[in-house]
Formats: C-alpha cells, structure tokens, sequence
C-alpha cells in the first residue's frame, strides 16, 4: 500500500493528479489527497480550471481557423460614417476649447464666434462642449457668464436638419446648456435669484425634447445647488437625494460625489461642521482629481473650512494647501481666490493679526477685479476686525466707512447685522465684538444663509 505523504502536496504536484498525471506526482500523492478534504477541494479547482484554459484555447484556433464572412453592402458605408462620427466630435472638443480661451478674454468678440458656430451641425457641438464645462464657471465666473449668453443668444434658429444620417442638434439643447452654466457662474458670483431661473430656464428647454431623466437630475442638481445657497435647505436635499439616486442608476459615479458634495455643504451651513467633515472624507475619495478638478478642489476647500471651524488649525492649513494645488493647476481662479479668503480667516482665527490684515487686503482686491462685489465686502470687513484687534481704532473705523460705501450696491444691503454696525459709525461706539459678529452675518449671508442676530444694546 503506498505510503501517505507527511505534508500537503505542492500545487503543481496536485495539478498533474487533477490532469490524470499521477507519474508526474511524487509517491503517496495520490492517498494524501484522498485522504485530504482540503487537497480534494484544491484538485477539483485545478482540474475545472485546466478544462477552462483547454476550451479557451480550443475556441481561439476555431476561431482563428473561420473564414471571416464578406462585409455587407452597408456594412462599410455604417462603418466610415462611425469613423467620421469620431473624427467630428475629436473636432468639436478642440473647438470648445478654442472657445473657452477666447471666452477669457474681456475684448474677445464672443457673440460672433457663437453665431458663426451654431451655423453648423459641428459648430453646435462644440459650443454643446463649451458650455458644459462647469470648472470654466468655477475659474471665471464673469466671463463664463458672458460665454452663455453668447452661447444662450446664438442658439435661436430652428435645429439644423440631419445631414448624411447625422441626428441635428436642437436649438433647445443648446440653449439649455447654455442657461445651466450661467446658473453655475451666477452662483459663483453670487446672483442667488438669476441662478435659479437661468436652471428653470434650462429644466424648460429639455422638457421640450426627449424624457431624459439625467437632464432633470442635472437641473434638480442645480437647483439644489442654488437653494443650499439661498437658505433652503429641505428642498435642496431633496432635490440632491432625487439627483443622486439618478446619477447613481446612470453609474455616474463623479455626479454622484459632487451631489453627495453639496449635501456636506448644507452641513456645514447649519453648523454641522463634524459631520460636514465625514462627508468630505467620503466625497473626497469618490472624485477623480483631474477628471473632476472642481468639485475636487471645493471638497477639498470645504473639508479644510471644517476643520479650521473646528479649531484643528494645522490640518486645515494642510487642506487649504492641497485645495490651491489642485485650483491652481486647473486655472480654477475663483477657487484660487476662495482659498486665499480662507487661509486669511484661519490667520485671523491663529492670532497672526498682521498676517491675516495684509492677507484680507489683498484678497479684497482681487474681489474687486473678479467682480465679486459680496466676498469685496466681507474681505473688508475681515481687514477691518484685524485692525480693531491690534488697537488701530481710528483706522478701524474708516475701514468700516468704506465698507458702507460698498454694501450699499450690493444685495447685502439691508442686512440686519449690518444695519446695526452702521447705526454705530457716526456716534464711534463700535467694538471690536460687533464688527466680528457683522464679518460673521455677511459672510453666511454671502453664502446664501442666515445666523441669528440680536441687535446689541448701545454702550
């Protein structure tokens, strides 16, 4: 009787039994494995997965052995209008990103270049492209915002007809595109209400042509991306959570992240700056860093925003870096700017009083060549608190006076917080106290939110 083996056979050995090998295998093999439910188990996979690599390599030589069959009379004309089909939308992405360059600059004549493009089928293509690149709102959200309405404008005509089997490109999809990156660029820039009939004016030229239940998720994306920002929270997360489930049936994971973003973005408006946090952690690992640059940087930003909020001040420096890497690489101006905002915040919030002064300063001028007339004000009014705090009252109190001049032609106009502050200027009895509170008001008012004020007494 054959001896048993000692020790499990080699997988090579327990391969030549499951080929019916057993000369190949040492001596004792053989009774080891039947003796052995693990081995038995280890040989019957070895010997299923022999039979599959044996029909894999049977199929290949049929395979390669069949004579191709004759191509169709339409086969070659399907196929060369496929190739075409490619080489046309190759095309079209070049000439979107010809548009984009031009659309950055101020004296470039935008409405004629639209015009000329929506006169062809691929001419309406690329300014498809064009407008949905949302980073471009992200970058330069005034220029993108005359972009679609170059854009908005050129699209007027019917559809062009089909050409050579090619479906047209409606008017209304155009358009449609068109209005959803102007919504983007208003919010940026901080025309709340405009945003939000530019996504209905959108939502109302896609009903118009195919029951496309992304177009509606991307419209109710929107619109929640705007109602977060003007302080209605229920009906943003429902229209996010509407989106999501959408996105994710489409298997659009980078959609998905960038609803699952602005959820984490209401967090934080009401406060919730710790489970904010979670939630970034989560969006940031669903994006992809160059796929998704923008949404990417802003989870980023807003992580880091978190984490400054919750006075864990080296890590929010370290997340403000990684967000203006990220902004910068991309052309990402507006992000380039909300960063340098933040990080003159968290020297303010650190002590580093000199810092945050010529931080805030130098960010408030760049508010003003962006055209961001709100983050203009809060900027000021952040450079204003660090003077009152190193006990340059006098200088203070002009700083604030030139923020009045300045809210007064913004929508934070009115403001209750502000109100008060200004009540305050001519008698000289502002603190240091209030000009922090009205700074903290303005900037959620700014971001489209209310805190709750109550009007200090007068000392």
């Amino acid at each position: 009787m054959p001896r048993r083996l000692s020790s499990h056979p080699a997988e090579v050995d327990l391969l030549a039994l499951a080929l019916g090998r057993e000369a190949d295998a040492p001596e004792g093999a053989h009774a080891h494995v039947e003796g052995c439910p693990a081995c038995t188990r280890r040989t019957a996979a070895l010997g299923n997965l022999a039979k599959a690599v044996e029909l894999e390599s049977v199929l290949h030589d049929e395979l390669e052995a069949a004579v191709p069959s004759p191509e169709t009379s339409r086969a070659v004309p399907r196929r060369e209008r496929l190739v075409r089909l490619v080489a046309d939308a190759d095309a079209a992405l070049d000439e979107a990103e010809s548009l984009l360059d031009l659309a950055r600059d101020e004296n470039a004549d935008l409405a004629g270049r639209a015009r000329i493009l929506a006169a062809s089928s691929d001419g309406r293509l690329a300014l498809v492209y064009a407008a949905q690149r949302g980073a471009f709102a992200a970058a330069v959200p005034m220029r993108a915002l005359a972009l679609a309405e170059a854009i908005e404008a050129a699209a007027t005509g019917p559809g062009l007809g089909a050409e050579a089997g090619i479906r047209p490109i409606p008017s209304a999809l155009v358009r449609a595109e068109a209005r959803l990156l102007a919504s983007q660029a208003l919010l940026n820039i901080g025309r709340h209400r405009l945003a939000r009939e530019a996504v209905n004016g959108a939502r109302s030229d896609f009903a118009t042509l195919d029951d496309d239940p992304f177009s509606r998720a991307l419209c109710d994306y929107f619109e929640a991306s705007v109602l977060a920002f003007q302080g209605e929270f229920a009906p943003a997360e429902r229209l996010l959570k509407a989106a999501t489930r959408v996105f994710s049936d489409f298997a659009q994971d980078h959609w998905v992240g960038r609803a699952e973003g602005m959820l984490g973005v209401i967090l934080i408006q009401r406060g919730n700056h710790a489970r904010a946090l979670a939630a970034f952690d989560t969006v940031t690992e669903r994006l992809d860093p160059e796929r998704d640059a923008n949404a990417f940087a802003v989870a980023l930003l807003s992580r880091a925003r978190c984490l400054s909020r919750l006075s864990r001040f080296e890590a929010a420096q370290q997340g403000f870096a990684q967000a203006l890497q990220v902004a910068r690489r991309h052309r990402l101006d507006a992000l380039v700017f909300s960063v340098r905002q933040n990080l003159a915040e968290l020297d303010l919030f650190r002590g580093n009083l000199e810092k945050a002064h010529a931080s805030y300063r130098a960010v408030a001028s760049e508010a003003d060549h962006l055209g961001l007339e709100e983050d203009a004000v809060v900027s000021r009014l952040g450079a204003a608190e660090c003077l009152g705090r190193l006990g340059r009252s006098d200088e203070m109190m002009e700083a604030l006076r030139e923020v009045g001049r300045l809210v007064a032609v913004t929508d934070l106009a009115g403001n209750p917080a502000w109100s008060e502050l200004a009540a305050r200027l001519d008698p000289g009895d502002v603190d240091i106290g209030l000009v922090s509170q009205v700074r903290e008001h303005l900037g959620a008012a700014r971001d489209g939110f209310v805190l709750p004020f109550r009007v200090a007494k007068r000392a």
